[in-house]
């Protein structure tokens, strides 16, 4: 995927996904910058969170949807969280829709070394699954 000035001096986000053999185009206005949401993104939000009650808005793409959202990332608080790689005390950060959407991801990231330790994703595109992934070691 990348970006190119459109004939109007808009930025977009051209390319394709393929999921096994579909293949869908992508050509989306992003209107302004974006915080990349892909695989290492839960160590980035992992580094904003320094404190309870901090709170950030920002602009994603949502790629299955073709278009921005407006996302809200709030620390929450912190907790203790057990995970196979051990307990740690975690803050632990909610990711929402600023725009009233069902999406919600948990990250909870250890204190002492700022990595995220547990991850929990509502996903209401597959049937309102809820995807978890946590530290193994």
């Amino acid at each position: 995927m990348c970006k190119k000035d459109s004939p109007t001096g808009r930025r977009h986000s051209i390319g394709k996904m393929s999921m096994g053999e579909k293949e869908r185009a992508i050509d989306v206005d992003l209107r302004g910058p974006l915080f990349a949401d892909a695989a290492g993104s839960a160590h980035a939000v992992a580094s904003l969170a320094a404190q309870g009650g901090l709170f950030h808005l920002y602009r994603k793409l949502d790629l299955m949807r073709q278009k921005v959202k407006l996302v809200q990332l709030k620390v929450s608080g912190s907790e203790s969280v057990t995970v196979p790689a051990g307990t740690f005390e975690a803050y632990k950060v909610e990711i929402s829709s600023a725009e009233g959407g069902p999406e919600k991801t948990t990250i909870w990231v250890a204190k002492d070394s700022r990595k995220p330790v547990k991850i929990s994703s509502l996903m209401p595109e597959m049937g309102r699954a809820t995807l978890t992934a946590e530290l193994a070691q």
